[in-house]
């Protein structure tokens, strides 16, 4: 089945409005009350579990050496966005969100077939 094409973003159409996520149904327009922001939010929401259900499914599919080189990818770069997070203005309840996500997906880059822990 064939992506769509990335016209439709430029154009604002359906399937484009993630890319105006910040800017509103119009460039330059601004989040003036409480009901547009709340639509925002849902709508940011929408798009991160579309993201996380895409992310998941290539984890899982991947064979172990590639999920072990991924996995090494993602800490250099989880790091990365952690120094960037704590160095930033940003909320406790992002670097919180961020922390439980980053561990998440680390679990999900785990080897699928790798041994059970020894009991000690």
């Amino acid at each position: 089945m064939p992506l769509p094409a990335l016209g439709a973003a430029a154009t604002g159409a359906r399937f484009g409005a993630p890319f105006l996520f910040f800017h509103g149904p119009h460039p330059g327009a601004a989040v003036n009350n409480l009901q547009q922001a709340t639509e925002k939010i849902c709508e940011l929401k929408g798009g991160l579990l579309a993201l996380d259900a895409v992310v998941t499914t290539l984890i899982t599919a991947l064979p172990d050496a590639q999920r072990a080189t991924m996995a090494e990818a993602f800490a250099r770069h989880s790091e990365m966005a952690r120094a960037f997070l704590l160095n930033a203005p940003i909320s406790e309840h992002t670097i919180s969100a961020y922390e439980h996500e980053v561990r998440r997906y680390g679990a999900l880059l785990e080897p699928a077939n790798a041994p059970p822990p020894a009991a000690g």
